[in-house]
């Protein structure tokens, strides 16, 4: 349950903005919310305090809004209360180009937010901003003996919108707080993407209707011809009879039912467990991702190498339908990227292209900080003779807020590919593993490059002899480029 730290009542004025924002942090400091946190804290108060007060009010200073702050292990909550034009403000309806602004700033800052029309009484928008728990405050793995396991039997079948609570309650006894996907911990926020179409969920339930096992459907977006097969975990209590394998065979029945053209998914490589489970399912290695995941994240199962960084194996599993493609690919992968799509039964146009320049035009590029697991994401929509200058700059500002680890992602169905992955070799950067369809519709080519930390080949372990030697080829690369 949350705690009330604070209320606070306070006029429909908009000078009331910045010392709310000041009395919000200091409680914040309080409850221990990070010092990263409070920039996005500061701007959430003034968004959606100023859109309350012009959009609800209409500007009128005596109205009154209320604002809760509440806290629990794991989640800092505003919650504001107001009275005033119902449907006045909308966060999820932007009417004009700041009310669109100001939606994509609060789903940025807030892990999850909802907004509750009460009549009479009023309205409330609720915002959660989901915290990093000290090992401390983390509910540890338990182990669980033979006679602890239990008997009964499950059932297999979709999620459905009602099951949320019980699926928070499951992933909170397998891990506490200590999951790395926020959202997962908020009901309405999950429900609300499985009406979007973004996620569906795969479950068990045991015969008192609880949901003891689940795999989720994953999309960026709910028109993506591709889903990830994430956020898989399973009661302790029903381990050692298989759920997982039996949850993702019948997503990837789903998947198919869709017309999707493939399912992807990450195991994790300390141990050879989950990708033999994949291997069985008929999924093929397509990447390996180095010290992705972070040294201390919980596990029931003990690897060597604890002091390092855990690093994760992709998978692909192809369907019925698929979209052949041409792609252009550099001349130095292009016998490890056609035996991948060899081994995914994929049909490709291939054009090998040498080394060349970059054209003379500018870059576009997006990133994006994973803070909680000190990576940054680079993806590059296009790419000129300034690209390096760009890269560089966003690697010296990840590096400074503690990241140590690059991912970047490019389209194979563009030009300049192959020149950018040349040019970025040279900078550091090596091959990660190819995602079909992963990059807007088209196929995708990862790399990687460390910042600071390094990884053993033998902590990284495989489960195939496809995997081994995609393995291989990625540590010879890495030896080969990376100079960070």
């Amino acid at each position: 349950m949350y705690k009330t730290v604070s209320k606070i009542s306070i006029s429909s004025e908009l000078f009331q903005v910045e010392p709310l924002q000041y009395y919000v942090c200091r409680l914040a400091e309080y409850c221990k919310v990070p010092d990263n946190k409070m920039l996005s804290l500061q701007i959430l108060v003034e968004e959606v305090i100023t859109h309350i007060i012009k959009k609800a009010c209409n500007g009128k200073s005596d109205e009154t809004i209320e604002l809760t702050v509440s806290y629990m292990p794991g989640v800092f909550v505003l919650s504001f209360h107001y009275w005033g034009l119902p449907f006045g403000y909308d966060i999820d309806k932007p009417q004009d180009e700041g009310d669109f602004i100001s939606m994509q700033l609060i789903r940025k800052m807030g892990s999850s937010y909802k907004m509750k029309q009460d009549g009479k009484a009023g309205q409330t928008i609720e915002i959660q901003i989901a915290l990093n728990l000290s090992v401390e405050e983390r509910k540890p793995l338990a182990e669980v003996s033979d006679k602890a396991l239990a008997t009964d039997e499950v059932s297999i079948r979709k999620i459905e919108p009602d099951d949320m609570e019980s699926l928070v309650q499951c992933l909170y006894s397998v891990f506490g707080y200590s999951y790395s996907a926020d959202d997962v911990y908020f009901p309405d926020a999950i429900r609300k993407k499985l009406v979007e179409g973004s996620y569906d969920g795969i479950v068990a339930v045991n015969t008192s209707g609880a949901i003891v096992a689940h795999v989720a459907m994953l999309k960026d977006s709910p028109s993506d011809m591709v889903c990830e097969c994430g956020q898989a975990f399973v009661l302790p209590t029903y381990g050692r009879r298989g759920l997982f394998a039996t949850l993702k065979e019948r997503l990837l029945e789903v998947a198919d039912q869709k017309d999707l053209y493939g399912v992807y998914s990450s195991a994790i490589a300390s141990h050879p467990y989950t990708q033999k489970a994949n291997l069985a399912l008929g999924c093929v290695e397509v990447g390996l991702e180095l010290a992705y995941i972070l040294a201390d994240l919980q596990s029931f199962i003990d690897r060597d190498g604890k002091e390092e960084r855990q690093s994760v194996v992709s998978f692909f599993h192809t369907l019925s339908r698929q979209n052949k493609q041409k792609i252009l690919v550099p001349a130095e992968h292009c016998d490890i990227i056609r035996k991948t799509y060899e081994l995914l039964a994929m049909d490709r146009d291939f054009v090998t292209v040498s080394e060349q320049a970059l054209p003379d035009v500018p870059s576009e590029i997006e990133s994006s900080v994973k803070t909680a697991w000190n990576q940054v994401h680079i993806k590059i929509n296009n790419a000129g003779s300034d690209l390096l200058r760009h890269i560089d700059g966003i690697i010296r500002r990840s590096m400074a807020s503690g990241c140590v680890m690059c991912y970047l992602s490019l389209p194979m169905c563009r030009e300049f590919t192959p020149a950018a992955v040349y040019a970025l070799q040279k900078m550091g950067f090596f091959y990660s593993g190819i995602l079909p369809y992963g990059f807007d519709g088209g196929d995708m080519l990862r790399m990687q490059c460390l910042l600071g930390v390094d990884v053993s080949p033998e902590y990284v372990v495989t489960a195939s002899e496809w995997g081994n030697e995609l393995k291989n080829y990625v540590f010879m690369q890495k030896n080969k480029y990376n100079i960070c």
